[in-house]
């Protein structure tokens, strides 16, 4: 498989998750707009609403190599790209409001009448 068959495999299965964050060196100039990988992997980012985030150069020599990526509607409050210092990539750092799981404020209570169960009825829908 190629890198993006299997970045799409990928996509394809984690996309619906609520939380989602993704950051990865993707080894592809996303910077340099008309190449063709580009093109594609835009294409894969916008197929599974998602967004990538780092629009300033991630790579010692000034290319957009490294990633940031949520869920569309996910808020990013920053994305803060430092210089490359231990490798030839910059450290990427987020902020993101995440989406906790909604609580369930509603109960449901089902209260029987024991004394009016009819056993007979009971024993037949049990065998």
């Amino acid at each position: 498989m190629t890198f993006f068959e299997d970045f799409g495999d990928l996509l394809e299965r984690i996309s619906t998750y609520s939380n989602l964050l993704i950051i990865v060196d993707i080894n592809i100039h996303i910077d340099v707009l008309s190449d063709q990988s580009t093109i594609k992997f835009q294409q894969l980012i916008d197929v599974h609403d998602l967004t990538q985030h780092v629009v300033v150069p991630t790579h010692s020599l000034s290319h957009t190599l490294d990633v940031l990526i949520t869920r569309a509607e996910q808020i990013v409050n920053t994305v803060c790209v430092d210089p490359p210092m231990l490798s030839d990539h910059s450290q990427i750092v987020g902020v993101l409001a995440a989406r906790l799981p909604h609580s369930h404020t509603n109960t449901r209570q089902m209260r029987h009448c024991w004394r009016q169960l009819d056993l007979e009825r009971l024993k037949c829908e049990l065998l």
